[in-house]
C-alpha cells in the first residue's frame, strides 16, 4: 500500500507514463512490495518483469568486476572526449557521451566516476578488465537476460528486468551472498503437506566477497552526497543509503538500499517514447 501510495503521489496525472517498483529484503530475497505498473485497473501487465535498458544503474556490475580485477576507489582514468575501437581487428568503433556532453578533461578517480556517472571511465574501465568479465560478473550476480562483451554493456546498453537490478543490489547490501528476489515462502495443502517450500536455500551462496561489496557499497554512498546524481532525494531519507540512477533516451532508473531494503524503480513509457531530461 505505500509503494501505490507513492506512485499515486508522485506519478504525473494525465500521462502515459508508466512504472515499476519493487523492494526486497536484502537477507532473504523475500519481495516486500510489487507494483507493475500506475493503475492495474487499467493494464494488468507486470512492468516489473519487463526487459528494459537500465543505463547507467548497469555500472556497478563493471566496477565489481574492475575492483576484482586491481582498480580500488582512488584509480583514476581521464574524463574526455573519446572515441574506442573494438572488434577482432579494431574495425568498429563506439563514441560515448556523458551526460549534457560534460567532460572533466582530467584524471577523475572511481568514486568521482561512479557520484558523478561518468560514461567515459566506465567504457574505459570495461574495455580494461576485459568486456567478458563484466558479463561473467552479471550471471554471478544473478542476471539471466541476454548480454554481449562489448562497449556499450557497461552503459547499460542491453535490456534487463527491474527484478533482475533488485537482486543485483540487495546482493550487495546483503554483503556478497546472492540474493535472488521470491514472491512466495510456502505452499501447504489442505492436509499440511508442504508444496513448495522457499525457507531453506535463502541467501546461501557468496558470489563476491564480503570486502568487495563493502567497497561497492561505500562507493555507492556517494551517488547521495552533494554533487552525486540522487542528491536530490537525501533530504527524504532517514538513514545511510546507496544506490545508482541510470537513464537512456526512453528509461529513468533509481536502484538503491539501506541495509534493510533494497529497491528498484523504474519509468518510461510502454512504446518506448522518449523521455525528458528531468
Amino acid at each position: 500500500e505505500k509503494a501505490e501510495d507513492i506512485i499515486k503521489a508522485r506519478m504525473p496525472k494525465n500521462s502515459s507514463l508508466q512504472v515499476a517498483l519493487i523492494a526486497v529484503d536484502p537477507q532473504t530475497g523475500g519481495i516486500k512490495a510489487m507494483v507493475g505498473g500506475r493503475d492495474f485497473a487499467q493494464s494488468q501487465y507486470n512492468r516489473v518483469l519487463a526487459r528494459r535498458q537500465p543505463g547507467s544503474s548497469f555500472k556497478p556490475i563493471v566496477y565489481l568486476s574492475a575492483l576484482e580485477n586491481g582498480f580500488t576507489p582512488i584509480t583514476t582514468l581521464t574524463s574526455e572526449r573519446t572515441m574506442f575501437t573494438y572488434g577482432p581487428n579494431h574495425e568498429r568503433t563506439y563514441a560515448p557521451k556523458n551526460f549534457g556532453d560534460h567532460y572533466f578533461n582530467r584524471p577523475i578517480t572511481l568514486r568521482e566516476a561512479i557520484a558523478y556517472s561518468d560514461n567515459v571511465y566506465a567504457v574505459k574501465t570495461h574495455m580494461l578488465i576485459g568486456m567478458d568479465k563484466t558479463v561473467e560478473m552479471a550471471r554471478r550476480l544473478g542476471i539471466e537476460s541476454p548480454l554481449s562483451p562489448v562497449p556499450s554493456l557497461a552503459l547499460g546498453a542491453f535490456p534487463v528486468q527491474p527484478l533482475e537490478m533488485a537482486g543485483v543490489f540487495a546482493t550487495l547490501a546483503n554483503q556478497g551472498r546472492l540474493v535472488k528476489p521470491f514472491a512466495i515462502l510456502k505452499v501447504s495443502d489442505a492436509r499440511g503437506n508442504v508444496l513448495i517450500d522457499n525457507t531453506g536455500h535463502l541467501s546461501e551462496k557468496q558470489v563476491i566477497p564480503q570486502a568487495e561489496a563493502y567497497v561497492m557499497t561505500n562507493l555507492l554512498e556517494s551517488v547521495f552526497a552533494p554533487g552525486g546524481t540522487a542528491h536530490s532525494v537525501q533530504g527524504m531519507l532517514a538513514r545511510p543509503s546507496a544506490g545508482k540512477t541510470g537513464t537512456t533516451d526512453t528509461d529513468a532508473w533509481l536502484s538503491g538500499y539501506t541495509p534493510d531494503l533494497a529497491a528498484t524503480v523504474w519509468i518510461g513509457y510502454d512504446d518506448n517514447k522518449p523521455l525528458s531530461a528531468t
